[in-house]
C-alpha cells in the first residue's frame, strides 16, 4: 500500500529568434506556474499481478486496471499556467517515461488541450497533464515522488521565400 504523487517541475525555455529572423526581435520569456501536481492517490495491489492507474488529463478521473485498488487519497491531473507573448503559439515537450522506484513507472504523459497551443490575448494558457502509472507485479510500499522537466517553447513562423 502506498501513495503515488508525481511532483511536476516545469522548465520554461524560449527560442528567442528562429533561424532567418532579425537579431533585433525581442520576445517575452515564457513563464510556467505549477497550479497542482499529478497525483495518483493511495493504492493497493491484492496479488502479485501487475496493474495500471490512469489519470485523465481532461477530467482528472482515475481508472484502475489489473489487481490494483484505490484506497482514496488525493488524485488528479497536473495543471500549469503558462504566461507568454499574447497570440503566440507554443509547444510542450513531455518526457516519455518517469521511473519512480519501487516497481513504479509513469508512462504515456498526455497534455490537454494538446502539445501545442496559442497564448490568449492576455498572454495566458492553461495546460493539464495526465498519465498512466504502471505497477510491477511486486512493488515496495511507501510514498513515491518524482520530478520531471517539461520544455515549453515558442513556435515562431518561419520566413519563406514568398515573404522576401
Amino acid at each position: 500500500m502506498g501513495s503515488g504523487t508525481v511532483a511536476a517541475l516545469m522548465l520554461a525555455l524560449m527560442l528567442a529568434v528562429p533561424a532567418g529572423a532579425s537579431d533585433s526581435v525581442e520576445r517575452t520569456p515564457i513563464e510556467v506556474r505549477t497550479v497542482q501536481d499529478l497525483r495518483f492517490g493511495q493504492l493497493a495491489q491484492a496479488s502479485s499481478a501487475p496493474g495500471t492507474v490512469r489519470i485523465d488529463p481532461r477530467t482528472g478521473d482515475r481508472q484502475l486496471s489489473g489487481d490494483v485498488y484505490g484506497l482514496g487519497g488525493d488524485y488528479g491531473f497536473a495543471e500549469f499556467e503558462l504566461l507568454g507573448e499574447p497570440g503566440a503559439q507554443y509547444q510542450i515537450v513531455l518526457p516519455s517515461r518517469l521511473h519512480l522506484g519501487g516497481g513504479r513507472t509513469v508512462v504515456d504523459l498526455v497534455a490537454h488541450p494538446g502539445l501545442t497551443g496559442t497564448f490568449e490575448i492576455n498572454g495566458r494558457a492553461t495546460v493539464q497533464v495526465g498519465g498512466t502509472l504502471e505497477l510491477a507485479p511486486v512493488i515496495e510500499s511507501g510514498h513515491h515522488d518524482a520530478l520531471f522537466t517539461v520544455c515549453v517553447e515558442y513556435l515562431w513562423p518561419t520566413v519563406g521565400a514568398q515573404d522576401l
